[in-house]
């Protein structure tokens, strides 16, 4: 069975009282009041930047010197994302007219929005090439709104050339650089920027994470009603893709229709819209609703000249088509769909397309047609790491070769399957299901061997299953366990520290107590030997000291000199006599 086409990228609380509820109202007036961010610009619609566009295009005939060269630019940075052919024409014009008075900030916009044209329109070499005159551009002035702009355009560049480190390296930077700008939009743009490029990098959980995280920051910075249409969708648009990724096609479609619901009457973008939400819709098994989608998108490729997504549209509607039973319709679409990638798809599309003609030949018989082009297909998803992709394959070859006879290669095709391991499509088990009912025709006609190994695989995957779910159960026992004597090991350490910090307290106020009491108890005990003549007094190692010093060092007596009033005349006595 083919796999589902893939996607594109492009708390309520009840009060307790009236009074609370009126409280909680005024502390939000006043916190909305008091919030330091700045007002925020508005951004110009798409019917307004359309109506720019059209305004711009109709004054070009008489507009001369650098006001027609500032019209060209302006065309080429509103038509880059979304008419790339047409800005990367506007843009080669413009370029044209660039002198060498032209100020860096137009040059870089010129550089900057023709790297976008080009890496949309998949001329990845040219579009390096115009990003790097761009940085150069930014350089030569001080400006980190430059410098941001260009990160941006490096991690959508790198993302399309499949270099996904380098993609999040600049998304990061770009989303510090935001925040130091103090500017809420970019931080919005920023985020919604890393949140993608972790998608297309395969952590499909992470850019989840960064999505929501990004959502809810807008809801909280913008006034109910006013984010931006362009946020708004690129928001929506990547949930649905994150969720998309995550196997949850009910929450993708409901993100990709409010997408849809933003982009109506955009041409290329309402496409991708409708392209998502075909996908989503033939994941949940809804084929009619899923062709519909499809058939609508294919509608709105026409006079867009863009032979990737017209090939990618016609594939997904090859697949739904086959699905249906409508074979010969199927045929016709997965052929357009290979014309149409020849020369320009860099794999993903024609190893697809030849997977899907190849299930479509074999439901018509044409079996060796069937099988070249399974085994071209398989080849190129084996050298991709294309899991699903290869998961859908084998179960075709593996009736194949039971149709051929070669009942050895479909058992093989079989257990090949199974090594891959489970399968997620429901489609898939499908077919994987009504070929084991061939299998039991086949066999009960002609191999017994194989029905006997095929009982014995199915009872060791049984085994396998029971032992894993005891393993697993084990793990949770263990785990469960380690947990609880590791809490409550944490809660006796706890309980000892506690008590340690109280002994410690302890001891170190009878330390403070013990020092007070042996400063206040230095005083001199016991006999002194003193001389009777000199008054010297004689310490513990035998040495003779005056009865000053003594006293000094032995205590925490200090001397001061003076004269008795006996003494007093003696002294005076003897100074007048000398």
């Amino acid at each position: 069975m083919p796999p589902s086409p893939t996607p594109l990228h492009s708390s309520g609380f009840r009060p307790h009282s009236l009074r609370l509820c009126s409280l909680g109202a005024v502390l939000w007036l006043l916190l909305a009041a008091c919030s330091e961010r700045p007002p925020q610009p508005t951004t110009p619609t798409t019917a307004q930047r359309q109506e720019r566009v059209e305004a711009l295009a109709a004054s070009l005939e008489s507009l001369e010197g650098d006001a027609l060269t500032e019209a060209l630019v302006e065309l080429t940075r509103l038509t880059c994302n979304r008419e790339p052919d047409r800005a990367v024409e506007l843009g080669l014009r413009a370029e044209r007219r660039l002198g060498p008075d032209t100020p860096p900030a137009q040059r870089h916009a010129l550089a900057l929005s023709m790297s976008r044209a080009l890496t949309n329109g998949g001329q990845l070499e040219d579009a390096e090439r115009w990003l790097r005159r761009a940085q150069v551009a930014a350089a030569t002035t001080a400006d980190p709104d430059l410098h941001w702009q260009n990160l941006r355009a490096t991690a959508r560049l790198r993302t399309t050339q499949q270099r996904h480190g380098e993609a999040l390296d600049a998304s990061e930077e770009a989303f510090r650089i935001a925040h130091g700008l103090d500017d809420f939009r970019r931080e919005i743009q920023s985020g919604i920027l890393r949140g993608r490029t972790l998608l297309d990098a395969g952590r499909h959980l992470a850019g989840l994470e960064v999505l929501l995280q990004t959502r809810n920051l807008a809801d909280e910075g913008f006034a109910p009603g006013t984010i931006p249409a362009g946020i708004q969708a690129d928001l929506s648009n990547d949930l649905g893709a994150a969720y998309d990724f995550l196997h949850c096609p009910e929450l993708a479609v409901d993100h990709y229709r409010k997408t849809l619901e933003i982009w109506q009457g955009h041409r290329r973008l309402e496409l991708v819209a409708r392209q998502n939400i075909g996908a989503a819709l033939h994941r949940m098994g809804r084929y009619d609703e899923a062709l519909e989608m499809d058939v609508a998108a294919l509608l709105l490729s026409q006079g867009l000249a863009d032979r990737m997504s017209s090939a990618q549209l016609h594939l997904n509607t090859a697949i739904v088509l086959t699905d249906l039973g409508r074979v010969e319709d199927a045929v016709s679409h997965a052929r357009t769909a290979l014309e149409l990638s020849e020369g320009i798809d860099p794999g993903d599309v024609r190893m697809r397309g030849e997977a899907a003609l190849g299930r479509i030949q074999f439901r018509r018989d044409q079996f060796d047609d069937a099988e070249r082009l399974l085994e071209s297909a398989f080849e190129q998803a084996h050298q991709a790491g294309d899991r699903e992709l290869i998961l859908s394959i084998l179960p075709t070859m593996a009736q194949l070769a039971a149709q051929r006879g070669d009942y050895e290669d479909a058992y093989d095709a079989m257990l090949l399957t199974a090594g891959f391991g489970p399968v997620v499509d429901a489609h898939a088990q499908e077919h994987l299901i009504a070929l084991h009912a061939r299998f039991d025709a086949l066999q009960r006609e002609h191999d017994l061997e194989v029905l006997a190994a095929e009982v014995a695989a199915e009872r060791s995957a049984r085994m396998s299953a029971w032992l894993i779910a005891g393993l697993l159960a084990g793990l949770a026992l263990t785990v469960t366990f380690t947990w609880r004597l590791r809490l409550r090991a944490h809660r006796s350490l706890a309980r000892a520290h506690a008590e340690l910090a109280k002994t410690h307290r302890e001891l170190l106020d009878q330390t403070s107590v013990a020092e007070a009491h042996r400063r206040e108890l230095k005083v001199l005990q016991g006999l002194l030997p003193i001389c009777c003549y000199c008054k010297k007094i004689r310490d513990e190692d035998g040495a003779w000291s005056q009865l000053e010093r003594y006293i000094d060092e032995h205590s925490e007596a200090r001397f001061t000199h003076s004269y008795c009033p006996e003494c007093l005349p003696r002294v005076e006595a003897e100074v007048g006599g000398g």
